[in-house]
């Protein structure tokens, strides 16, 4: 997204730059998933591309594809052209971030991809993406009643796939607006979810992740430095081990990506 609020394609080369300044960010540690798609790549090959960036031009942590569990053995199988079979099969070289179609469901996309990472060893966040008061009970019990429920359902099958291959307790708790139905971020519920879902994932002795600088504000104003902090803040506090969207600030949604965000990390 431009300075003046106005979107703007991502292509390949765009990609590579976003991939580069994660890689110099040193708040950033790890360069996350595909930031954004390139849409002058054809649909079915652009995964590679993502992929192949962040091998390329940073050698921190990535997450690989899960749009299809073909496209998620292309990214196991070009980990192990960079660090060979026996490695890959032995270490964790790639996380993939399986998201529940909550309430109570895992789709087939993201099961098959699920059951691709485990079979070889590699982590797999599995994370209830919840909007409460739509997807979930608008309490905050009742949500992580249910966020509880669909994780260990997740976190289960990959042992049953591969005992013992890296799992993670993921969550990404926020609210939708009882007025309007449109999600917000940033606000109490969610913090107080993500502090209760923290707790269990540590009584289960598995990591844990949640989201981290979230807020709903259209402009990086007052409003997003509030509601960034009051979410980061819960995430830090609970001495999380995976913090999404924790440093390149979510404004509104995840894929409006700000030039300020950048600066903002670049200058911490």
């Amino acid at each position: 997204m431009t300075s003046t609020g106005k979107g703007r394609s991502i292509y390949d080369r765009r990609l590579q730059n976003f991939v580069k300044l994660a890689y110099m960010a040193p708040g950033m540690h790890h360069s996350g998933a595909p930031f954004a798609k390139p849409v002058d790549l054809p649909v079915n090959k652009r995964h590679y591309d993502m992929v192949y960036s962040h091998f390329k031009y940073s050698d921190k942590p990535l997450m690989g594809s899960v749009t299809h569990w073909r496209r998620a053995q292309d990214s196991v199988d070009m980990a192990k052209i960079v660090f060979g079979d026996e490695f890959v099969d032995q270490n964790c070289v790639l996380t993939s971030l399986i998201n529940v179609n909550s309430p109570l469901v895992f789709d087939g996309t993201m099961l098959g991809s699920l059951k691709v990472y485990a079979k070889n060893n590699q982590a797999t966040v599995v994370s209830p993406f919840i909007l409460s008061g739509a997807m979930s009970p608008v309490t905050v019990t009742g949500t992580v009643t249910q966020i509880l429920a669909e994780a260990m359902a997740g976190i289960a099958l990959t042992q049953l796939i591969r005992p013992g291959c890296p799992v993670i307790f993921g969550t990404f708790a926020a609210a939708v607006s009882m007025a309007t139905g449109a999600p917000t971020f940033g606000t109490p519920e969610p913090s107080m979810v993500i502090y209760a879902a923290g707790a269990l994932a540590r009584r289960l002795g598995v990591p844990f992740r949640s989201g981290g600088g979230l807020c709903g504000s259209k402009l990086p104003d007052a409003q997003a430095a509030y509601e960034a902090a009051n979410t980061l803040q819960t995430s830090t506090g609970r001495r999380e081990l995976y913090v999404a969207h924790g440093g390149l600030a979510w404004v509104d949604w995840p894929w409006a990506t700000r030039n300020s965000s950048w600066t903002a990390i670049r200058r911490a």
